[in-house]
C-alpha cells in the first residue's frame, strides 16, 4: 500500500522528488514494507522524464538514503541482538537458517557478500546488514564496507534505468496512465481508505482472538502426573 503512496506523491509534487525518495529509502531500514527497489526505479525515471534538472539531486538521495537505512539495519540488530528472533515484526524475515547462511556467505566472501546482498529483495539485504550488528562488526568496518556497496549498487541501478528511459521512454508512458488515473483521484482515495480500513479491522479481530486463545491457554490447569499423585496419596 505504501509504494502506489510513493508513486502518487512523485506525480503531484515531482519538485520534491529527491526528498521523497530520500525519505522513502531511510523508512526501508526500519523494516517498513517499501521497495527499495522500485524507489531507484522511480528514481531514475524521474529523474530522466520529469526532473532532469535535479537528476543529481536524486542520485545523491538514493545514495545517502540507502547508506542512512543501512545503519539503521545495523544499529538494529547490534542493540537488539537474538530478541529480534522472537519479535513477530522481524521473526519472518530473521530466522536462524538465515542468519547462519549470511554469517557463512560473509565470511567465504566478505567485502563481496555486501555488494551482492544489496541486489537481493525479499528481507536478505536487510537481514545482511542486521546480522552485522548481530555479529558485532565494529562500525567503522560496517561504515566503510556498506558504503562503497550502496554507492556501487544505487549508482548502477540508477544509471541503468536512467539511461533506458532515455532511449525507451518509459517515463512518458507512465505518466500518462498517471494522468489518466488522476481523474479518479477521489474515487482511487475512497477505495484505498476502504481497503485499508476492512485489512485493519481483520487485522485487530485476528490478533484480539489470539490473544484470547492465548490466555485461555495459559490458564488451564497442569495436568497431574502419575508420580506426583501418589507421592500425594503416600503423604495423605
Amino acid at each position: 500500500m505504501i509504494d502506489p503512496f510513493i508513486i502518487y506523491l512523485l506525480y503531484k509534487h515531482p519538485e520534491l522528488a529527491p526528498w521523497i525518495i530520500l525519505a522513502g529509502m531511510i523508512l526501508t531500514g526500519f523494516n517498513i514494507p517499501i521497495s527499495e527497489d522500485l524507489l531507484i526505479v522511480l528514481g531514475g525515471v524521474w529523474s530522466a522524464s520529469f526532473v532532469p534538472h535535479k537528476a543529481i539531486h536524486i542520485w545523491l538521495c538514493l545514495f545517502i538514503g540507502a547508506y542512512l537505512a543501512d545503519m539503521v539495519a545495523y544499529w538494529t540488530g547490534r542493540l537488539l541482538g537474538k530478541k529480534l528472533l522472537v519479535w513477530r515484526f522481524f521473526k519472518d524475515i530473521i530466522t536462524e537458517q538465515r542468519l547462519e547462511k549470511i554469517h557463512k556467505f560473509y565470511d567465504k566472501y566478505g567485502l563481496f557478500s555486501f555488494l551482492i546482498g544489496r541486489f537481493i529483495p525479499f528481507g536478505v539485504r536487510n537481514c545482511l546488514f542486521i546480522s552485522a550488528g548481530m555479529g558485532k562488526m565494529t562500525f567503522k568496518r560496517f561504515l566503510l564496507i556498506d558504503g562503497i556497496a550502496s554507492f556501487v549498487s544505487t549508482s548502477v541501478g540508477f544509471s541503468i534505468i536512467y539511461f533506458l528511459d532515455r532511449r525507451y521512454h518509459f517515463g512518458k508512458h507512465l505518466q500518462d496512465l498517471l494522468d489518466y488515473i488522476s481523474g479518479y483521484d477521489k474515487v482511487l482515495i475512497i477505495i484505498v481508505a476502504g481497503c485499508a480500513a476492512i485489512f485493519g479491522t481483520i487485522f485487530f479481530i485476528r490478533h484480539k482472538l489470539k490473544k484470547k486463545i492465548r490466555n485461555k491457554q495459559q490458564e488451564k490447569p497442569l495436568p497431574i502426573e502419575a508420580h506426583q499423585f501418589n507421592s500425594v496419596s503416600d503423604d495423605l
